[in-house]
Parts: C-alpha cells; structure tokens; sequence
C-alpha cells in the first residue's frame, strides 16, 4: 500500500518484487535497472524489512560482483569510512570509464591529493573497464 506506483509495468515490478522479498529467506541484494527515481518508493519498502533493494542506471559498471567490490574497496581502503566506500563503489558501479571513475572520486572527495590516492588505490580493481567513454 505504501508502495506508489505510476502504470501497469511499475506495478508489476514492485509486487515480483516483494515476492522475491517474500520468499527468500536468504539475505540477497536487489538491483533495479533503470534510471527512472520512481522506483524509489521500492527501496524505501526494502529497507523497511531490512533488504537491499538499489537502483542502477546500466549494467555496464564493474564486473565485479556489489559484494564482492565492497569487500575489495575495503581491503584497498583502509582510510575510508563506510559511507565513502559505499559511495565509490556506485561510482565504479555506474561509470562507464576509467576516465570517468576518477573524475568522479575527484568531485565526491573533493580533495585532489587524496581522491589520487584513492584512484591509484582502486585501479587495479577496474580491469574490463575502457579508459575513455
């Protein structure tokens, strides 16, 4: 109920959804893909039973799997919080370059000395990634 929904096709996903959600009784991340921010009405209803529900723009991003990048961002960076490897995460995720993934570490950290680092920390995680878009 607390699930809006703009047409038929949103419908459809928001109940498969919650009938995934339903049924696994394992711990399982969700992606939705799409850049349509509708759907965040479907995260919202995740986290409210403790389920990871998250909206990607493409498949394109890293071919490493969520989990798995997280655990390596945190092994590679040692001086970030959480949040900060969350966020870079989304960033090797959703970015279709190298070029690109560092330009956006450079505006998420904002600092250029560190956000190098970070790059420099990272990029052996980024094979299978094109250099320029």
């Amino acid at each position: 109920a607390s699930v809006g929904t703009k047409n038929a096709l949103d419908f459809q996903l928001a109940a498969y959804l919650g009938e995934l959600i339903a049924q696994n009784n394992a711990q399982c991340n969700y992606f939705i893909v799409s850049n349509d921010k509708g759907y965040e009405s479907l995260i919202s209803f995740g986290r409210e039973r403790n389920v990871n529900v998250e909206l990607i723009p493409n498949l394109a991003g890293s071919l490493i799997p969520p989990e798995e990048l997280r655990q390596k961002l945190t092994e590679v960076l040692s001086t970030c919080s959480e949040t900060e490897i969350n966020e870079i995460a989304k960033i090797i995720t959703n970015a279709s370059s190298k070029t690109e993934i560092n330009g956006e570490i450079g505006k998420y950290i904002r600092n250029s000395q560190r956000a190098g680092e970070i790059y420099r920390s990272v990029r052996s995680l980024l094979t299978g990634k094109k250099v320029h878009s």
